[in-house]
């Protein structure tokens, strides 16, 4: 489809008629077969002309390209754009040639000759920003599967749209018409509607017939809300031409009542003095989008939207801007309901003739065009591109060689989701809000691997690209402030994600803290931290970040001074460390609370002897007695503490005895032991039965772990200390195996 049709302006060939026999020289008669678009008849008068001016060779080098004769229309264009009567738009009109031509490079060159012209020209500016967009536009990335269909003719055939499971469509294939009239621009029949079948096996059209309101002239494209009963429709305005005699192009709605479609009815913002067409409505039918050359544009034909109001009303039509239009053509619109608008465009960066892209809707505006690329957009003309509800498949038009003649319907399948990438953006600043240079921005992904790593520059920003659907954390870095991280996630239909990264000024002293699963070493996220100065009495309340760390500030502490702290660490699901340490403060910076603790919590799982993790002490009594002593007490009480941090916990408190001695009064001490500790326990948790205590003797003896070992080298990790092996150790390790398996655990039955 050339840009002809794109917007189907046109003058009754027999309009002009009369004035042919006055028309006296070869000139004037070209000049008026131009006016009138029927190119071919200009063409036949120009083309012998010896003497061309540069208008002439203008009109020709449109009429060739109206035509599809690129080549010939390019030999012409570059005649032109070398005459000092060139203008800004001979220039554009001969880059657009060259893309057809597949002359990139050469386009590139001339469209810094079009900056040079018209520096300010949102195309000059896209071209200029794109260098080398050829190279990947032509890229097949595997993103679409596409078919012409076998359904298409030689005649025109192109915008299809969905109504029901059918399919709408315009051609210039003659159907059933008595009268036969032709468009001296390509000579062609008149556009009408037709409406097809889709093959259940396949995307092919089948079983097509005439649609409603065809008449002798143009109707163009049409839209159907999802329920099928209401449609705004393309066609040439009958009654009034312009003020040049040009029939405008009108937009007409019509609704699906008492079984039929009822008389069409005109949209308010039609005029005769320009066009409106291309429409697409929302699946509810209450927004519209559509292309027009109304007057305050930016240039061309650009996109519009519109909303219907509660008395069926439309509003007044707010143009998209430059995010969408160019000072060249926008145009076919299609809205999806996940908020992507398909258009085409000959402004933006492409391969030749229509591109078409894809912007998504961000908030009341849209996000940044995407170019399809290839085998979405050739050299030729390709638009009118609609996909069905789920935005798996449809189909799009085009005229490129490969097709079957004239403008074609292809189908499309979606591989690729769109956006499949996304940009993740911000600013470095500090507290006070100023912005921050120099900060080492870091982007993890969500297995903690780093992807990425850029430095902020004088304004603070940082920019990455990133995948869709996924959860990134961002760090920020810089001497003399502390560390911030932000998680960032790409599940959003933003095609852009705006964050900060806050690193506030290190104070004179501060704590810095990680906290890490004990057995997997991964960091943990909200953790809470409640740290106490029992030298100042202050206290601190707060929670790790998502990389398991934690800074606070330390108030009242100076140089050489001494600070006494307690510390708690607990998340649900985790053993909670409770530890008091002390600091002396001698530098000025940081202090890491790992230097002072151990701060990996241990998950609670059934079987594990809860002891460990909290760091509990030998239970010591006196010979022959199972009375709890003071110092067992302070033991006990750990437990205590943890029990009532988790009121579901139930332990079993196993108490072991050595060898020695006979295995009855081993059995009976050591139960007494343990009911006499259970009971220490019970007195002072919720639910008492949540601890039962059980006195195993010398049955079951200790088995080394690493940790031992690396405290007793002479006993084997996996070692278990029975009597064979305690005696063939001499007396003084003797007595470091029996006490190993003197020992009290307190084991999780469930939580």
């Amino acid at each position: 489809m050339k840009l002809k049709i794109l917007f189907l302006t046109f003058i009754l060939a027999f309009s002009w008629s009369s004035s042919f026999s006055q028309a006296s020289t070869t000139v004037k008669k070209g000049k008026k077969y131009f006016g009138l678009y029927n190119y071919f008849s200009a063409i036949d008068k120009f083309e012998p002309l010896t003497d061309k001016t540069i208008e002439i060779k203008r009109e020709l080098a449109l009429s060739y390209f109206n035509t599809g004769q690129y080549e010939m229309a390019e030999k012409y264009f570059a005649e032109v754009v070398l005459d000092d009567q060139k203008t800004i738009d001979d220039v554009y009109d001969y880059v657009k040639i060259l893309l057809i031509n597949e002359k990139y490079q050469e386009a590139e060159k001339w469209m810094e000759t079009f900056k040079l012209l018209a520096p300010q020209d949102s195309r000059a500016q896209l071209f200029a920003s794109n260098k080398g967009f050829y190279n990947h536009l032509k890229q097949d990335k595997g993103y679409f599967a596409i078919k012409c269909l076998d359904f298409n003719t030689d005649d025109e055939d192109f915008s299809p749209a969905f109504y029901k499971n059918k399919i709408v469509f315009s051609s210039t294939r003659q159907g059933i018409k008595p009268v036969k009239r032709k468009w001296a621009w390509n000579n062609l029949p008149f556009l009408d509607f037709y409406i097809a079948d889709i093959d259940s096996n396949s995307t092919e059209f089948v079983s097509y017939e005439q649609f409603n309101f065809n008449k002798k002239f143009h109707e163009g494209t049409v839209t159907f809300n999802n329920s099928g009963d209401y449609m705004i429709f393309t066609s040439n305005n009958y009654k009034n031409t312009s003020a040049d005699g040009v029939y405008k192009l009108d937009m007409f709605y019509s609704e699906f009542k008492n079984n039929k479609w009822q008389r069409p009815k005109p949209m308010p913002f039609n005029s005769s003095e320009y066009s409106v067409g291309h429409p697409s409505l929302t699946a509810d039918g209450n927004v519209l989008f559509f292309a027009s050359d109304m007057p305050g544009g930016l240039g061309g034909v650009d996109i519009y939207v519109t909303t219907r109001n509660a008395d069926g009303s439309w509003s007044q039509p707010s143009n998209l801007g430059a995010d969408i239009n160019t000072e060249a053509n926008e145009m076919f619109p299609f809205i999806h309901s996940d908020g992507y608008l398909f258009f085409a465009s000959n402004g933006r960066p492409g391969l030749g003739g229509l591109d078409l892209f894809v912007a998504q809707k961000n908030g009341s505006s849209f996000g940044m065009a995407k170019n399809l690329g290839y085998p979405v957009n050739t050299n030729f003309d390709d638009f009118a591109l609609i996909f069905d509800d789920q935005m798996n498949k449809g189909y799009f038009s085009s005229n490129r060689i490969s097709g079957k003649g004239n403008d074609d319907i292809y189908s499309i399948e979606l591989l690729v989701p769109f956006f499949s990438k996304k940009i993740i953006e911000g600013v470095a600043k500090d507290d006070a809000g100023n912005i921050l240079d120099s900060v080492v921005v870091v982007l993890f992904d969500n297995s903690g691997n780093i992807l990425s790593t850029v430095t902020t520059e004088a304004n603070g920003s940082f920019k990455f690209t990133v995948s869709a659907d996924q959860t990134f954390t961002l760090t920020g870095e810089k001497p003399d402030y502390k560390n911030d991280a932000k998680v960032v996630s790409t599940r959003t239909p933003d095609p852009t994600i705006q964050t900060e990264l806050i690193l506030a000024a290190v104070p004179n002293f501060y704590f810095y803290g990680l906290i890490q699963d004990f057995s997997t070493n991964e960091p943990i996220d909200d953790v809470t931290v409640i740290l106490t100065n029992k030298t100042v009495t202050n206290l601190y309340n707060f929670s790790t970040d998502t990389i398991g760390e934690f800074t606070s500030d330390i108030n009242g502490a100076s140089l050489d001074s001494v600070h006494q702290y307690e510390i708690t660490i607990k998340k649900d699901g985790y053993i909670p460390v409770n530890k008091t340490f002390t600091v002396m403060y001698d530098h000025v910076g940081q202090y890491d609370i790992n230097d002072y603790l151990d701060a990996k919590l241990h998950k609670l799982n059934i079987g594990d002897d809860i002891a460990k993790a909290l760091d509990v002490q030998p239970i010591y009594f006196d010979l022959s007695k199972w009375n709890i002593r003071a110092d067992a007490a302070i033991e006990l009480d750990k437990i205590v503490k943890v029990m009532n941090d988790y009121p579901t916990l139930v332990i079993e408190l196993g108490s072991h005895t050595d060898s020695r001695g006979s295995d009855a009064s081993n059995q009976t001490l050591s139960q007494k032991r343990a009911s006499s500790s259970a009971d220490y326990i019970k007195q002072r948790i919720t639910n008492p039965n949540r601890i039962t205590g059980k006195g195993y003797g010398e049955t079951t003896n200790f088995v080394v772990t690493q940790e031992v070992h690396d405290e007793y080298s002479f006993l084997p990790v996996g070692q278990i200390l029975d009597n064979a092996f305690i005696y063939s150790l001499t007396t003084s390790q003797q007595q470091i195996a029996h006490q190993l398996n003197r020992r009290t655990e307190f084991k999780i039955v469930s939580f």
